[in-house]
């Protein structure tokens, strides 16, 4: 499409760059607008919507080629950042899930830990007899190999 100003493409803006032929806005605004405009305002939309045929000020016209670039660039950076969010959130999705994993591992973690050392408290007397068989000459003192002398 060969780039086409407009009057009064839209209600509230006077002159703008035409992104559809012509004959779809007139489409448009005779159905969709049909409900929620009288008669009276889609006739008026109707006469005034007509393309630019003077030339408009050429500061304009560089203008809106600036502004479509920028647009550009700022659609295909919001492009990124929906994809960045998106990835961010199955992170966070997936984050989620592990530290639950993770608390739940922590949980079962420390349960079998006080089991072990519940057992050992209670096995205490077999295991030093064990020991003492198969260490005869160990200084062990219940607490450690080391004697008072040494520890200091």
């Amino acid at each position: 499409m060969t780039t086409i100003f407009a009057w009064h493409v839209h209600h509230l803006v006077l002159v703008e760059l035409l992104t559809e032929p012509i004959e779809d806005r007139i489409k448009y605004i005779k159905t969709v607008k049909a409900s929620t405009e009288t008669q009276e305002q889609i006739a008026l939309r109707l006469r005034l919507l007509r393309p630019v045929k003077g030339m408009l000020p050429i500061d304009y016209d560089e203008a809106r080629d600036a502004s479509d670039k920028a647009r550009k660039v700022y659609d295909e950076a919001r492009e990124a950042c929906d994809e960045a969010r998106k990835a961010s959130d199955k992170a966070r999705k997936a984050l989620g899930e592990a530290r639950k994993v993770y608390d739940e591992a922590r949980e079962a973690c420390d349960e079998a830990e006080k089991t072990y050392k519940g057992i050992g408290v209670a096995c205490k007397t077999e295991i030093e007899a064990l020991h003492k068989i198969e260490c005869p000459d160990c200084p062990w003192d219940g607490e450690t190999i080391f004697s008072e002398s040494a520890r200091t």
